[in-house]
């Protein structure tokens, strides 16, 4: 039997048929028929417009040696794409896939009954990904790249394909009740839809013929009942969540060198886990520098779990601090680029060559930001090291201006690379205080850092994933030690800025929208209870100021503006 057989998915009724040996081209409704008759073990359902990146056919060779037989399906990255589901960082199982580009195992893309014809995209890869996970994982590949040639915007049939989908998927899988509303949803869509032209000519009759589709999907579940029990859903659970968009459109294997800062104390059960999302980076060219604040706990685990990784432990042999101990690991370094990883975070695949493909395309940048996922959980043990997750959220701000930041971290400690120019000219963390060390570095750092875009994040796709408590009593316990810290860290004298006229209003026009947007949402009367024991009165710029008048500002000063424009009008 063959390995693989490609599956070329294409629009075009001209094009169904086959094209040459093991490359057969069939429109979306007829993959099934595809992959009953095709004799290989493994198929790849290819959209017709994407291209392998280099190394694309010895990847996927690689992954499926080493695929068990626990293992349904395989999904390469697609550069750039809209978005992807986030996948385990450790394991690398993602909770569905896209067909554009997707390795099945036949036998297990059979016994799961295949597509469903009477679900468009994006939801007939959803419903399949349900039923794939009964038969095996389906884990990402990011390794292997294909190239798309671009990132096109939603079109109208794209966007009717969309709304369709949602509906039909939740006839097929939700609870009687939900799928009800979710019919209902439709037709509020049709009523307030997004603004395409003639979106209402093209939505409302195809709502109108939801009726005739949404009845066999209800009554499917009848002779699926253990199926329809036991799968997880299609619609979104709490530990699933949209990466964002990529906007990488190529790979970037070759670059500088990165150093990965790793400070860790006492923990080598939750640091191996760390580790371990580092040994699936796509970009190979980094070093991990980790500091153990205090006895050696994880020196032997290291050397003998993580051959493959270039790493440099050493213990201090005593308490040192978390800013400390991050500066010794700095000091280490060798790397041109730098980036942090705590012992209970981790990185996503793509995280490195992300970072690093930004100071590639923008070489005068010193600083890059990316988003970050956030897990709300508990620690149930610490050895062996378990969590009792609740809910995985994107961190993406509309806006990360220095104000914003002088306001509150926007930075997760892994969600920024930096030069090696920072810390030798400004240094790296504060040794004398146990919380706020590392927005301490990013404020200073940020006196003089050029960065690619002024207002946002560089990168908008969350790479890393950071831990935070679930439990509220603790989520508050922790808030309340760190913001004894605010006061102290924010008033460091060298935190002096020199900004523009122009600038300051422009933020503050910022500052107005997020008002009016907590004044539509309803959480505007918490946001200004919190205000008015910061605020002080604004009295930073005149009115009549030119745009490019320079002000010499503190960040305690931008910070009690921040306060003063939510609390105006």
């Amino acid at each position: 039997m063959e390995r693989m057989e490609w599956i070329v998915v294409t629009q075009d009724p001209a094009k169904t048929g086959q094209i040459a040996p093991g490359r057969t081209v069939c429109l979306p409704g007829a993959r099934n028929a595809a992959a009953e008759n095709a004799g290989a073990e493994w198929l790849l359902f290819w959209q017709e417009n994407l291209t392998p990146a280099a190394g694309f056919g010895e990847a996927v060779a690689a992954a499926l040696d080493e695929a068990g037989a626990d293992t349904a399906a395989l999904a390469p990255r697609v550069l750039p794409s809209p978005g992807d589901a986030a996948p385990d960082p450790l394991t690398l199982e993602l909770p569905w896939a896209s067909s554009r580009c997707l390795l099945v195992r036949r036998s297990a893309f059979l016994a799961a009954g295949g597509f469903d014809a009477r679900l468009p995209e994006p939801a007939a890869s959803r419903d399949l990904s349900v039923r794939l996970r009964g038969q095996g994982l389906i884990r990402a590949l990011p390794a292997a790249a294909a190239l798309a040639p671009g990132m096109p915007a939603q079109d109208l049939n794209a966007y009717r394909d969309e709304v369709l989908g949602k509906a039909r998927l939740a006839a097929k899988w939700a609870p009687f009740g939900a799928a009800m509303r979710a019919q209902a949803e439709l037709w509020q869509a049709v009523r307030h839809p997004a603004h395409y032209p003639g979106v209402r000519r093209v939505l409302a009759p195809a709502a109108a013929r939801q009726l005739l589709a949404v009845w066999p999907l209800l009554t499917w579940r009848l002779g699926h009942r253990a199926l329809f029990k036991n799968a997880p859903s299609p619609l979104g659970s709490p530990l699933e969540a949209d990466l964002g968009p990529n906007e990488m459109t190529a790979p970037c294997p070759k670059g500088p060198l990165v150093s990965v800062i790793v400070r860790t104390h006492s923990r080598p059960a939750s640091l191996r886990r760390a580790m371990q999302s580092l040994t699936h980076q796509t970009y190979q060219n980094f070093e991990v520098v980790v500091t153990e604040d205090g006895e050696d706990t994880a020196g032997e685990m290291l050397r003998t779990e993580f051959p493959g990784l270039r790493i440099d432990y050493r213990a201090t042999g005593e308490h040192v601090g978390r800013g400390k101990a991050a500066n010794m690991g700095m000091n280490r370094s060798h790397g041109a680029l730098l980036c942090l990883l705590d012992d209970d975070d981790y990185f996503y695949p793509d995280h490195i060559e992300q970072l690093v493909s930004r100071f590639v395309a923008q070489p005068d940048c010193d600083l890059v930001l990316a988003s970050t996922m956030a897990l709300e959980a508990d620690v149930v043990s610490t050895d062996p090291y378990e969590l009792a997750p609740a809910r995985l959220r994107p961190v993406v701000f509309d806006h990360i201006t220095l104000m914003d930041l002088c306001v509150r971290c926007r930075i997760p400690v892994s969600g920024g690379m930096f030069r090696r120019a920072l810390f030798e000219q400004y240094g790296g963390m504060r040794e004398d205080i146990d919380g706020d060390e590392d927005w301490a570095m990013w404020l200073r750092y940020l006196r003089t850092a050029r960065r690619a875009v002024e207002d946002k994040a560089d990168i908008a796709r969350a790479t890393s994933l950071c831990l935070y408590p679930a439990d509220p009593a603790e989520a508050a316990r922790r808030a309340k030690e760190y913001a004894a810290f605010d006061e102290e860290m924010l008033g460091d004298p060298r935190l002096l800025y020199t900004v523009t006229a122009g600038q300051l209003r422009r933020w503050r026009e910022q500052v107005h929208a997020d008002r009016e947007h907590l004044r539509r949402v309803g959480g505007l009367e918490a946001a200004r209870e919190d205000a008015q024991s910061h605020a002080a009165a604004s009295v930073l710029l005149a009115s009549d100021a030119p745009d490019d008048q320079p002000l010499t500002l503190t960040a305690a000063a931008l910070r009690a503006d921040w306060y003063a424009c939510l609390l105006d009008g």
